[in-house]
């Protein structure tokens, strides 16, 4: 679970911290930081899986704005929900003052307050599970050095960080963009907009009972849907699904581009949660409600709510919409910019019963947390 977010001189987020629970609902208007927060994980995301260098993840234009400071930094708390060990992850970017070169001024991992591994001053050091030194050796200044690390049966606390972070979910699904096409294997990464939804289907659609999950909970969900079936295209496959008519007495297939937006939506929503179901995931959506009518998006909340409370998966959701946020208040953090400047964060305040709903608060511009 992520526990603990941190981060400093990227775009608005400036000594930005965050405490995170199982389920979190951001919410303020827009352009004050929750999408940011997103983009920010996904670069720790890319940095961390070996994805890119500093200059390309972390350019010079990307740091605050409205100050002059060259380093940048970023941290991330998690724990394992099975041994309880809290890991923190801690990286800080040089810039020169021209912009035109960045490099790791730190990166460290620790598990229990000890260390993993740490690069500094161009030298990595790695330690094993019991936290005594490792190998010792030179590594590249724009890179990631926790990237180039193996999994080995002494590091295998290092490892389960890494595996970690590669398969957090962090979303904004655009249906319009999902591709139908795959290759023969798949991709186990989902992409940013879901394009590779397909892709990624085709390589979790191995696991036959979570497959067999999801068919139940769409034939509950989307009317006359049946099932999806691969079909092959030349050297790649076609998603397809199947809808059954009762007053045809027949099924009708589609290919998957041929389905509206909110069927795909729903698609997709559904098949995060089968996936998730394992246990150990976090989700970071933007708007899952998009495209999709209220009665279709709460079951799946509804679902998504027990799975959270039963520990297996944690969420993150940015939302406007008035009925979800009504539904999570209890569970959301306030996202603001004073002057225009830095983001800060609190938690809403006290709702009783019979006082206006946290939506129409909000919509009426009356929220004031207090901090």
């Amino acid at each position: 679970m992520l526990k603990r977010i941190y981060i400093d001189n990227y775009k608005c987020l400036v000594n930005f911290e965050i405490q995170l629970d199982a389920l979190n609902l951001f919410l303020g208007e827009n352009g004050m930081g929750k999408s940011t927060v997103f983009e920010a994980l996904r670069l720790l995301q890319a940095f961390i899986s070996g994805e890119g260098k500093t200059d390309e993840l972390f350019p010079f234009r990307e740091r605050c704005r409205w100050q002059n400071v060259l380093l940048q930094t970023y941290e991330i708390e998690i724990e394992n929900p099975e041994s309880q060990g809290k890991y923190l992850y801690r990286l800080i970017i040089d810039h020169t003052k021209e912009g035109d070169r960045s490099r790791v001024k730190e990166e460290a991992l620790s598990y229990q307050g000890k260390p993993l591994f740490r690069f500094e001053l161009g030298e990595a050091q790695l330690y094993h599970d019991d936290h005594t030194p490792g190998p010792k050796f030179p590594f590249d200044w724009s890179q990631s050095g926790l990237a180039s690390i193996y999994s080995r049966p002494d590091n295998q606390h290092l490892t389960w960080f890494k595996r970690q972070i590669k398969n957090m979910v962090i979303a904004q699904i655009i249906p319009a963009l999902m591709n139908e096409e795959t290759g023969d294997r798949g991709n186990p990464i989902l992409s940013r907009y879901l394009e590779n939804f397909t892709s990624w289907y085709r390589a979790v659609s191995q696991d036959q009972g979570l497959v067999n999950r999801l068919i139940n909970s769409l034939r509950e969900t989307i009317d006359d849907f049946d099932s999806f079936k691969f079909e092959p295209y030349g050297e790649r496959y076609l998603l397809q699904t199947r809808f059954y008519y009762q007053d045809l007495k027949q099924g009708i297939n589609y290919k998957f581009s041929e389905l509206s937006d909110g069927q795909r939506m729903l698609i997709a929503l559904y098949t995060l949660l089968e996936a998730s179901a394992d246990g150990n995931t976090i989700l970071c959506l933007d708007e899952p409600e998009n495209f999709v009518s209220l009665a279709e998006i709460q079951p799946w909340l509804n679902t998504l709510r027990d799975l959270c409370e039963n520990g297996k998966t944690q969420a993150v959701l940015i939302s406007h919409h008035p009925e979800l946020i009504d539904l999570l208040a209890s569970q959301a953090c306030w996202f603001e910019r004073p002057n225009g400047l830095a983001t800060r964060v609190s938690s809403l305040p006290d709702y009783e019963e019979g006082d206006l709903r946290i939506s129409e608060l909000i919509a009426r511009r009356w929220i004031n947390t207090g901090g």
